[in-house]
């Protein structure tokens, strides 16, 4: 059993409960994309997108089996689970990390690979897309999709049909619109795994911790060995009569001072002290 204070007892049950929603968040995302692959929906067209599929589907799996990987090493507090939970969660925030620093460097590429992908998505997918968003295909519109002359590729403005913006720069508006938010649920998120490292951390160092304290510490028991009581020095003065042996017992003080100093231990003494006392308690 490993003893921790309240305040690593705390931080060990916030942590717990942040990767029970983990786990039921990953596994949401997996029921999601199973129930896209499986039911006729308004969403299987985009299903058939090989690349974004695979993405959503690793994505929910990871995520997963960090939740439950978390739940079991923070609830059974075995160091093994700890370091692998740690090095999951290590692995996720150097992608995480590795995938900003890619999309900063490569944000002139975005938009060719949106066109490339766009025009390699069927036309009930674009369709869709543009219901979603309130757009038209991609500049320059495409006029050869049948999604590009779609009724919701237009609005009607006095009368007139009117084109509506191209899909990109309504992505593009729609992220500015919302940046205070996403870069919110972005701190909110790092933040979250960063405590996860450091509760990880702080759980691992109890565990060693108390592994050394049993390893080092020996305490004498105090029923198996008794104290005997001591006896006076006899004399033998030829015809003086030797004084009558006399015994007596230990003070606490005596006592609680040679067992610290056959223990050699430090201020855990009295807890353990107080738990031998109950249980000698107990027994009789």
């Amino acid at each position: 059993m490993v003893h921790m204070n309240k305040s690593t007892a705390c931080i060990r049950w916030t942590a717990f409960a942040l990767d029970v929603l983990i786990s039921i968040g990953g596994s949401v995302m997996l029921g999601i994309s199973i129930w896209v692959y499986t039911q006729d929906n308004e969403y299987k067209h985009i299903s058939k997108n090989t690349t974004a599929s695979a993405c959503f589907i690793a994505l929910s799996v990871l995520v997963f089996i960090i939740g439950f990987l978390g739940t079991c090493a923070i609830l059974l507090l075995k160091s093994g689970l700890l370091k692998f939970y740690f090095t999951m969660i290590t692995i996720l925030l150097l992608i995480e990390l590795a995938g900003a620093i890619y999309l900063y460097l490569q944000q002139d590429k975005i938009q060719g690979f949106i066109h490339k992908n766009w025009n390699e998505t069927e036309d009930k997918t674009r369709i869709l897309i543009q219901e979603k968003l309130k757009c038209c295909s991609m500049k320059p519109v495409i006029t050869t999709h049948a999604s590009s002359n779609d009724p919701s590729c237009f609005e009607t403005v006095d009368g007139d049909q009117v084109r509506l913006k191209d899909c990109y720069s309504e992505l593009i508006d729609w992220l500015k619109r919302n940046v205070v938010v996403l870069a919110t649920c972005a701190v909110v998120l790092a933040s979250i795994q960063m405590f996860l490292l450091a509760s990880s951390c702080r759980l691992l160092a109890s565990i060693e911790s108390g592994d050394r304290m049993i390893k080092q510490v020996k305490v004498r028991p105090m029923d198996e060995q008794p104290h005997k009581p001591r006896t006076n020095k006899t004399f033998n003065r030829g015809n003086v009569d030797e004084p009558e042996a006399f015994t007596y017992e230990k003070s606490s003080l005596e006592e609680k001072l040679e067992r610290r100093q056959w223990a050699r231990i430090g201020d855990s003494y009295n807890k353990r002290k107080t738990l031998a006392t109950r249980a000698a308690k107990t027994r009789r």
